[in-house]
């Protein structure tokens, strides 16, 4: 049975009284159907609203042939419904909606560029137009024009009308169905064929913001926020800038100055720091190479660096074997244990058994090449590392 559809000539009744006339299993929910409902459903990029039934949770709203289906966790009973839409949400959609039309309007007017999809979000909306080009300065356009169409306060009207009047209205765009077909207008601004909840007037949308845009393969998507969302984004950034402008000891028209100028300063301090590393790294390898003792064609280094970045002594490892004829068994000793061991290539023993031998003594995990392996554990990483240094006296006996 269809239901009688009272959000097309009123979007601002929250609160009705109507009968439930049938209740069905819902996949793991229930739906019920009204004969009559303001229960907007899930349309043309536009959310659901939600509320109350009789008191229980309606979770969302969907059309199947002509019926509207108000979906319910618990079964209720045939009858009498008192029926609650949460203003808010519903509020909320109709700016974005309603912002929409405008934006796209703008659009169509100033770059002649058609909207292809739209979709309104929990936190933003977003919307794709075919437009070959686009950049910031069209964006400020583009907004201007939009708020300023908000500012006049403009009505906006909806209306059922027939093929007749439809051919002689200055559309967008042509509708997608040929009967009951619903007009929202925009007075000098839009007229476009919408099943949506709009606001009265244009004033109610309170403002516009383009957030972002992307280009797409033949078009543009771009992401907005009306209302009480670009008030809430607004009072977000404006923390963020207050943060900002606080910590770079700057006003918030030269914060993007003063960031630039520090992440800067931070590059070349990075740069310092990697070349003062590069120059401990040096140091520590020319030490080893003096502290290396030999087992046949080998020289050995083992060393456990307590509180030292395990890249560094990956570095370190590196740096020991680029000379012929070193096997290098180091450790970083944090919290728990890194180990890497590797060899000169000229060297024929594999690092692989020789980490793998000793992982059990740390609880530990690890693999690699015979080349070079690394892994990790707790436990007595110098206890581990001898049993290793005799491992290798056996290779070269």
């Amino acid at each position: 049975m269809n239901t009688q559809k009272l959000y097309y000539s009123d979007s601002y009744v929250f609160d009705f009284h109507a009968n439930i006339i049938e209740v069905t299993p819902y996949e793991d929910k229930f739906a019920l159907i009204l004969d009559k409902t303001y229960f907007y459903p899930e349309s043309g990029g536009q959310p659901s609203d939600n509320g109350t039934i009789n008191d229980e949770q309606i979770l969302y709203v969907t059309e199947q042939q002509g019926s509207t289906l108000h979906i319910t966790q618990n079964k209720l009973q045939i009858g009498s419904a008192n029926c609650h839409i949460n203003g808010k949400v519903r509020f909320d959609n109709m700016q974005q909606h309603t912002g929409q039309h405008i934006l796209s309007a703008c659009f169509y007017k100033l770059y002649n560029g058609e909207t292809s999809s739209f979709h309104i979000g929990k936190e933003s909306s977003t919307i794709e137009i075919d437009i070959e080009r686009f950049d910031p300065a069209m964006a400020e356009q583009i907004e201007e024009l939009a708020n300023s169409i908000i500012y006049k306060n403009t009505p906006v009207t909806a209306e059922i009308v027939d093929k007749d009047t439809l051919a002689a209205l200055p559309l967008r765009k042509q509708p997608k169905v040929d009967s009951n077909i619903r007009i929202i207008n925009i007075e000098d601004c839009d007229c476009s064929p919408c099943g949506g909840t709009h606001t009265r007037s244009t004033g109610e949308v309170g403002i516009i913001k383009i957030k972002k845009f992307e280009k797409l393969k033949s078009s543009y998507k771009f992401e907005f926020v009306c209302g009480n969302r670009a008030l809430k984004d607004y009072i977000y950034k404006n923390y963020v800038i207050n943060k900002l402008s606080a910590h770079l000891s700057a006003p918030e028209n030269d914060i993007e100055n003063a960031f630039n100028k520090y992440t800067e300063d931070y590059k070349n301090l990075q740069k310092q720091v990697s070349e003062l590393r590069s120059e401990v790294v040096n140091y520590d390898v020319q030490q080893l190479l003096q502290q290396a003792f030999e087992i046949g064609n080998a020289k050995i280094i083992t060393k456990v660096f307590d509180n030292r970045e395990f890249s560094d002594v990956k570095l370190i490892s590196q740096a020991i074997i680029s000379n012929p004829s070193y096997i290098a068994l180091l450790a970083s000793r944090n919290q728990s244990c890194q180990l890497i061991f590797t060899r000169s290539e000229n060297i024929a023993v594999d690092m692989n058994i020789a980490l793998k031998g000793i992982l059990p003594m740390l609880n530990g995990k690890g693999g690699g090449s015979p080349k070079a392996a690394q892994g990790g554990g707790t436990g007595d990483i110098e206890a581990a590392l001898a049993v290793a240094v005799e491992s290798l006296k056996k290779s070269f006996c």
